[in-house]
């Protein structure tokens, strides 16, 4: 198994456009099919299906890399024995998520989709987060990283432990017109705004 990028290891300083591709059933230590450090990315179109990691099932970016475009991504029945079922994003990268979705991703231990830590600002936008699941919880984790999240649905995920939804820890994260069926959990200093009828669905 490789340790960094299943298919794709791009390293400080480079450029990486994907169009249309498919990524399915990789594997590697971090990042299950790509891995960027300090590196400029857009994905459109993108299928990133069935891969496999310790950390970041499908992809992780990490060192200062920028994903500029992250739209119309599927990324689901990725796994991880750690956490980010679907994206691992560390160490002031940012990235703009935007109609994508994020279905039957798992982690071992917690963030069944997304993981960021250290981030800088970034967003996520009009995405699907469905039927994932977290062993020791979290579908999102938040962990000293300033995102907005608008137009998102969050439904029907499974946890073991702690939430099932949205961990934010030591960040600043803005909701706007979004729905979700499970807990929205700051701690440490976090700070939640719910804005424009961010929506809580209890059934």
């Amino acid at each position: 198994m490789a340790k960094n990028g299943g298919v794709i290891y791009a390293g400080s300083g480079s450029e990486y456009t994907d169009t249309g591709s498919t990524f399915k059933e990789n594997a590697a230590s971090s990042g299950g099919a790509v891995y960027f450090s300090d590196t400029t990315v857009s994905f459109t179109n993108t299928v990133l299906i069935y891969n496999y990691a310790k950390d970041g099932g499908a992809l992780l970016a990490e060192s200062t890399s920028t994903i500029q475009t992250f739209s119309n991504v599927n990324c689901s029945y990725n796994y991880v024995t750690e956490s980010g079922g679907c994206l691992n994003l560390i160490g002031s990268s940012k990235i703009a998520i935007s109609s994508s979705t994020f279905t039957y991703n798992n982690a071992e231990q917690t963030s069944s989709a997304i993981y960021f830590l250290g981030t800088d600002p970034s967003s996520i936008q009009s995405s699907s987060f469905s039927n994932n699941y977290a062993k020791e919880g979290n579908t999102i984790s938040l962990l000293f990283a300033p995102t907005t999240l608008t137009s998102i649905t969050i439904l029907n995920n499974k946890a073991d432990a702690d939430s099932a939804g949205v961990f934010i820890n030591f960040s600043t994260v803005v909701i706007t017109l979004s729905t979700f069926n499970t807990t929205i959990f700051p701690n440490s200093e976090a700070t939640v705004k719910l804005a424009a009828e961010a929506t809580r669905v209890t059934g």
